[in-house]
């Protein structure tokens, strides 16, 4: 029978203690606030409430349960010891809910026709979050779209379905003609829902230079930066008996739960009972003193259910009677619990379920997710093909099917690759050469050519008799010119074997007598990626020092994804579905006419969420004994 431990909170509330209520469903924020029967509605309204207001030590702020609000909880006040100001839950049914999702009421009204293609929100629809919001991503159903440019300039970049765009506070979308709105467009998806945040990020709780604060019985989902977040000279606080699940696939957040503390803060942060699933770190500790976790959970986060990036030995970090379960879930082995390389990490404490144990739960469908396996790098990797042919009757003998990244530009064994297709199973496109785009770990979406550099190809340097040398490239055409020594000038055709690769541009100059070239040390250079996505340059001086030759990521980007599209298709006949790079599109196995023809069946699970304890916390001081209680929060 499942098992679901809560704790509640014992605290002493001093006699001048106030009680507050907030109801997105019923309040209104010109009632008082001081009964369920006059709730106050939002968070952010001017006035003396919520994160414009003032509270006393032992003042509790009542959420509805039921309700939702697409707006941060920022508390302004901080209590004291053995009166905490706190956060909590009234009524019955599941527990309030904070979340970044706007979801775009599906109806005509909502939308006004631009021109073209494209439609944009009507008025009013999508509301911010701060001063500078924008939107991070927009689903469609449960396909995420594609984000096109910012700028008075975006409407113009939208070319097709799930396309969009933003210049707020208007929500720019792919949608037939005049007389078709997205909501005949996207009919089938069913709903259009927009994830709001501020463009710098923010927490949807915010706990910034507070101290003694207590939450629980609180949801916080579908954001793309953090959920929970403490930062500052923040100490003593205590989130028990919640929830944060960021749901989003955005580059390196969001983060479920993420204290930061300034040096010496940080101190007694307790998480009690927590959940933080489908982020990037369920739990991330970058600064704290000391952080103890009892009876938490993390699953399927992308990176780790647990991770300390303090740097400390010893951790400041305890964990115990916890479970972390299927994290790093695109890789094997899993990664549940993990620090910076050279520190032993978070402390293990007693009681923990080991991360080879199934969580076993109760909203087992609640979040379903389309499992796959996936091989990844097939061409450049070395006896990917024969690992492949290894398990293909481990799978066929169970029904299954798996998909193959094929790396086009490298030796594959393409006659592997039909047969797999040939049995039903997926073939990927990877890039073509797999090479990296940029050098920077921006997540995805806020990264340009201003901020993200090109990625190096090689570094070259002039060292011969002439006194000056200098390197341009310009249409497609690498030239040189040395001063005091003419025989050492170059035309280099980019476009022409054997220069047409960075493996063969490099090893030709690095056989010239008077050139010298060097690898760039990070991201690694890919030998096939084509010369003619080098950047185009003038009168660089090669001669004082070595020139870094980089790619053009605008060029680079494109090329890559057509010119592996083609190879594949060209190689391993009857395919014709489209290749995309997640999250820009999907491809569904179970409607693509190629896929259908061969045969392919979907496998489809649920994504197992909520977890089980299986032996008894010890009492705490702060809370009562354990009590058995019945899911929701």
């Amino acid at each position: 029978m499942k098992r679901v431990v809560l704790f509640v909170l014992a605290c002493c509330v001093g006699a001048s203690a106030a009680n507050y209520y907030v109801s997105s469903s019923g309040g209104n924020d010109s009632n008082n606030g001081t009964s369920a029967a006059a709730p106050w509605k939002t968070f952010s309204a001017t006035g003396n409430h919520i994160n414009a207001g003032s509270f006393n030590p032992g003042d509790v702020i009542y959420l509805k349960r039921g309700d939702v609000w697409n707006e941060q909880l920022i508390p302004p006040s901080s209590g004291t010891s053995g009166s905490p100001v706190q956060f909590d839950a009234y009524g019955t049914g599941a527990a309030p809910v904070i979340t970044a999702a706007a979801p775009i009421p599906f109806v005509s009204g909502s939308w006004t026709y631009v021109a073209e293609n494209v439609w944009k929100t009507a008025p009013g629809i999508v509301t911010g979050m701060g001063a500078a919001t924008t939107v991070d991503m927009v689903q469609f159903g449960a396909v995420y779209g594609r984000r096109q440019p910012y700028g008075s300039g975006c409407a113009s970049a939208i070319v097709g379905k799930y396309d969009w765009c933003l210049v707020w506070p208007n929500l720019y979308v792919y949608s037939g003609n005049v007389s078709t709105p997205p909501t005949t467009t996207y009919a089938a998806d069913g709903s259009i829902t927009a994830y709001v945040d501020s463009t710098a990020g923010l927490p949807l709780i915010s706990v910034v230079d507070k101290v003694w604060l207590t939450f629980q019985h609180i949801k916080v989902q579908g954001f793309s930066y953090t959920g929970v977040g403490v930062t500052g000279a923040s100490d003593n606080l205590v989130f028990a008996n919640m929830e944060s699940d960021g749901m989003l696939p955005y580059g390196t957040t969001p983060h479920g739960f993420y204290v930061n503390a300034s040096a010496g803060h940080g101190a007694n942060i307790e998480f009690v009972n927590d959940d933080a699933n489908l982020n990037y770190d369920g739990f991330r500790i970058s600064g704290a003193t000391s952080v103890t976790l009892t009876n938490c959970r993390g699953y399927a986060n992308r990176d780790a259910g647990l991770r300390d990036t303090t740097g400390s030995n010893p951790s400041p970090v305890t964990y115990s009677y916890s479970h972390f379960y299927g994290n790093n879930i695109a890789q094997f082995p899993t990664s549940d619990v993990v620090a910076n390389t050279g520190v032993p990490g978070p402390i293990v404490g007693s009681g923990n379920i080991s991360s080879a144990i199934a969580p076993v739960v109760t909203n087992f469908a609640t979040y379903p997710a389309r499992f796959s396996f996936t091989v990844d790098d097939v061409g450049s990797a070395s006896g990917t093909e024969g690992y492949i042919n290894s398990f293909l009757g481990t799978f066929s003998s169970r029904g299954l099917k798996f998909n193959a990244a094929v790396v086009s530009s490298y030796g594959v064994d393409w006659a592997s690759v039909n047969s797999w297709y040939a049995s039903g199973n997926e073939i990927d496109s990877h890039s073509w050469s797999h090479q990296y785009y940029t050098t920077t770990g921006t997540p995805s979406g806020t990264c340009t050519l201003a901020t993200c550099p090109n990625a190096p190809a090689m570094m070259v340097q002039y060292t011969g008799p002439g006194t000056v040398a200098t390197l341009s490239i310009s249409g497609n055409v690498l030239t040189t010119a040395v001063t005091g020594a003419p025989s050492d000038n170059l035309t280099i055709n980019l476009a022409s074997s054997p220069y047409n690769t960075r493996q063969g541009l490099h090893d030709y100059l690095a056989a010239l007598a008077h050139y010298s070239v060097s690898d760039p040390t990070s991201p690694l250079a890919r030998p096939n990626t084509k010369s003619v996505n080098l950047l185009s340059v003038a009168n660089q001086d090669i001669m004082s020092s070595a020139y870094t030759l980089v790619y053009d990521q605008t060029l680079l980007l494109p090329d890559e994804m057509s010119s592996s599209k083609s190879v594949i298709q060209s190689s391993v006949p009857g395919i014709t579905a489209s290749f995309f790079v997640y999250p820009d599109g999907i491809e569904d196995p179970t409607s693509e006419a190629d896929a259908v023809a061969a045969g392919y069946t979907a496998a489809r699970g649920s994504l197992a969420m909520k977890g089980q304890d299986n032996s008894s916390p010890p009492k705490y001081s702060r809370y009562t004994a354990a009590l058995h209680v019945d899911y929701p929060l």
